[in-house]
C-alpha cells in the first residue's frame, strides 16, 4: 500500500488515487479493500445497499479454480451482497498463521464474480426448441418431453445411441447421480465430463510420474523455490492465487522462473527464461 496510493485534490475535493493519478496496472483483485485499515477504499458495488451488521457471514471455499481459497459470503436473506476474505489490515501478506491456503486474499473472480448468481441473464425456466424458436416451458412438461424423446431414441436405436456429457463445475454428488442416470436408467456407458479435457490429464500424468494424482507441495514451498518451471500454463489466468505465489518467488525471493509456452503469458513477461 505504501507508495501505491496518494491524495489528489481536484475541483475543491480530495480523492484517493493511484500514485501519480496514473491508470493501475494491477489485476484489480480487490485485496486493497481488505487491507485498508480506515475504510478509505470501499467496494462501490455494495457501498450503499446494506449495513455490515445486517449481513450474515458464511465461510466457504471458492469454486472458480482449484486453488482452494477461503472466502466469506455475506448475505441478506437469499441475496449475496458481497464477498470478503480472511485477509485484513491485521493479517497482511506475510502473516499466514490463519491463512494456510493461499495468502488469505482472493482474485478478481473470487471477490467480484458472484454477481452472476442473481443475473437477469440466467435461465429461470426451461426452453424448448420449436418451429417458432426457443419457447419457455414449465419444468414438468420439459422433463417429460426429454424423457419421451430419450425413450424413443433408445427404442429405435438402442441405449448406446445416447451419450451424456456433464460439466466439471458440478459437485461430486451431482456427477455421481448423472452417471447413475445414464447407466442405470438409460443403460448406456457413453458418459463423459469436461474435466477429462483438463484436470484429469494432470492427475493421470502425476499418477504416472509420482504415484499420486495431486500436488505434492504447498504454497509456501512455491514461494521459496529457487527455480520454477511452467509448462503450457497461463497460471495467472487459470490459478490466480498460485500465480501470485510464483510472482512472490520471482520478485521477493529472487527465484528463476522458466516458461515453456507457445503464448507470451503474463508470467512469461517477468520470467528469467521465457
Amino acid at each position: 500500500m505504501i507508495d501505491a496510493l496518494q491524495f489528489f485534490k481536484k475541483e475543491g475535493s480530495t480523492h484517493v488515487v493511484a500514485k501519480g493519478d496514473n491508470a493501475l496496472e494491477c489485476e484489480f483483485c480487490g485485496d486493497c479493500l481488505a487491507v485498508c485499515p480506515v475504510g478509505a477504499i470501499t467496494n462501490k458495488y455494495s457501498k450503499y445497499i446494506y449495513k455490515p451488521w445486517q449481513l450474515k457471514k458464511t465461510t466457504t471455499t471458492c469454486g472458480y479454480c482449484a486453488d482452494g481459497c477461503q472466502m466469506q459470503i455475506e448475505t441478506s436473506g437469499r441475496d449475496v451482497q458481497r464477498v470478503t476474505s480472511p485477509l485484513s489490515w491485521k493479517n497482511k501478506w506475510g502473516d499466514r498463521a490463519d491463512t494456510v491456503e493461499g495468502h488469505g486474499g482472493l482474485c478478481v473472480l473470487g471477490r467480484f464474480g458472484f454477481q452472476y448468481i442473481d443475473s437477469k441473464e440466467r435461465l429461470s425456466t426451461p426452453l424448448v426448441r420449436t418451429e417458432e424458436g426457443l419457447v419457455p416451458q414449465p419444468w414438468y412438461e420439459a422433463i417429460h418431453l426429454v424423457k419421451d424423446r430419450l425413450a424413443a431414441i433408445k427404442a429405435e436405436h438402442g441405449p448406446n445411441a445416447i451419450a451424456g456429457l456433464i460439466t466439471a463445475r458440478c459437485t461430486n454428488e451431482q456427477q455421481y447421480l448423472f452417471q447413475k442416470l445414464m447407466r442405470a436408467a438409460i443403460g448406456t456407458n457413453q458418459v463423459d465430463s469436461s474435466a477429462r479435457y483438463g484436470y484429469v490429464n494432470f492427475t493421470r500424468a502425476m499418477q504416472h510420474a509420482a504415484g499420486v494424482g495431486r500436488m505434492m507441495n504447498n504454497y509456501a514451498e512455491i514461494s521459496k523455490a529457487k527455480t520454477l518451471l511452467l509448462i503450457g500454463t497461463d497460471i495467472t489466468e487459470t490459478n490466480p492465487i498460485t500465480g501470485l505465489r510464483v510472482k512472490e518467488a520471482l520478485r521477493v525471493y529472487g527465484a528463476k522462473v522458466v516458461v515453456a509456452d507457445s503464448a507470451i503469458t503474463n508470467i512469461a513477461k517477468l520470467a528469467s527464461h521465457p
